[in-house]
Parts: C-alpha cells; sequence; structure tokens
C-alpha cells in the first residue's frame, strides 16, 4: 500500500512539475509574442513618421525653389 501510495504522490509531482515547466515556456513565447508585436508597431510608427518628415521636406524644398524663382524673376524684372 505504501509503495502505491508513494508511485501516486511521484505520478503527481512529476505532473506538477510538467505542467509548471510547460506554463513557464507558454509565458516566454506569450512575451517574444509580445516583443514581436510591440517591435511590429514601433517598426510601423517609424515608417509613417518617416514618411511623413519625406513629405515635410519636399514640402520645404517646393516652397524654397518656389521663393527663388520669385527673387530671380523680380532680379530679371529689375
Amino acid at each position: 500500500m505504501r509503495k502505491n501510495y508513494n508511485k501516486k504522490l511521484n505520478e503527481i509531482s512529476e505532473k506538477l512539475i510538467l505542467e509548471q515547466l510547460l506554463s513557464i515556456e507558454g509565458s516566454k513565447d506569450t512575451k517574444k509574442i509580445k516583443k514581436v508585436t510591440i517591435q511590429a508597431v514601433e517598426d510601423e510608427q517609424l515608417l509613417k513618421d518617416s514618411k511623413q518628415l519625406i513629405e515635410k521636406q519636399k514640402v520645404t524644398q517646393n516652397q524654397s525653389i518656389t521663393i527663388q524663382k520669385s527673387r530671380i524673376n523680380i532680379q530679371k524684372r529689375n
């Protein structure tokens, strides 16, 4: 009877240890997924911000070109 009792306790113990290990590995996988998701969001936001900066730079350059053309035209008239 004692052998059976010890055997059952060992089985339960092994099962609990295995479940705990699987739980830890599962939480590690979840953290990895979250990290990848956060990085993807950061990359998407970085791309969006970069595109906005490029557009602003284009507008600024176009304004500068327009101002320079206006100055040249004014100088030609004088």
